[in-house]
C-alpha cells in the first residue's frame, strides 16, 4: 500500500528554490550575444526577399502581359520608366508604344521603398507583345536594392522570360 511523505523532495543543492542571479545574467548575455550575431543577418535577408519578391511580380506581370496578347490577339506594350520606378503595360490597340486615352491599362506598378530599377537594356525602355507572343525588342530590366544586390529580369527574342541573379 502506498504510503504518503511529507518529506521534501531530494535536492543536490541546499536551496532548490530557483536560479541563482549569476545564471539568470549567463543567460541573458548568452541571448544577447545570439541575438547581436542573427539580427544583422535578418535584416539583409529582408532587403534580398523585398528585391527578389520585386523581379517577381515584374516577371509575373511581362508573362500577363505576353499571354494576354495570344489570348486578345492584340498587341501589349510595356513601358519601363527607371527615372520613376514604375512599369505599366497596357493593350496597344494602334501599336504605337504609347498610353493612348481609350488604351486599357492591364497593370501599372511602382517599385516598392528600398527597390529601384537601376537600368532596362530595351530601347526607348519599352517593348511590345504581337498577337503571338513574340515581343519587338528584347532586353533585360535591372532591379537593385539598398545594399547594392541586383537581379535582372531578361526577354529573348523568342519571347522566354528569365530571372537571373
Amino acid at each position: 500500500m502506498f504510503k504518503y511523505s511529507s518529506a521534501k523532495p531530494y535536492c543536490l543543492v541546499k536551496n532548490c528554490q530557483g536560479f541563482s542571479l549569476i545564471e539568470m545574467v549567463i543567460i541573458v548575455a548568452i541571448i544577447g550575444i545570439l541575438s547581436a550575431v542573427a539580427i544583422p543577418n535578418m535584416i539583409g535577408w529582408r532587403g534580398e526577399a523585398q528585391l527578389s519578391g520585386a523581379a517577381r511580380n515584374f516577371y509575373s506581370d511581362m508573362q500577363l502581359a505576353r499571354l494576354k496578347a495570344i489570348r486578345e490577339a492584340e498587341d501589349i506594350s510595356i513601358l519601363i520608366d527607371p527615372l520613376n520606378n514604375s512599369y505599366s503595360i497596357f493593350i496597344d490597340s494602334n501599336s504605337d508604344s504609347i498610353h493612348d486615352a481609350g488604351e486599357a491599362m492591364v497593370v501599372s506598378k511602382d517599385m516598392k521603398s528600398g527597390i529601384n530599377i537601376v537600368s532596362t537594356t530595351f530601347a526607348g525602355d519599352r517593348t511590345q507583345f504581337d498577337s503571338r507572343g513574340r515581343p519587338n525588342i528584347t532586353g533585360r530590366v535591372t532591379f537593385q536594392n539598398i545594399s547594392g544586390t541586383v537581379i535582372e529580369v531578361s526577354l529573348n527574342p523568342i519571347g522566354r522570360i528569365r530571372i537571373e541573379i
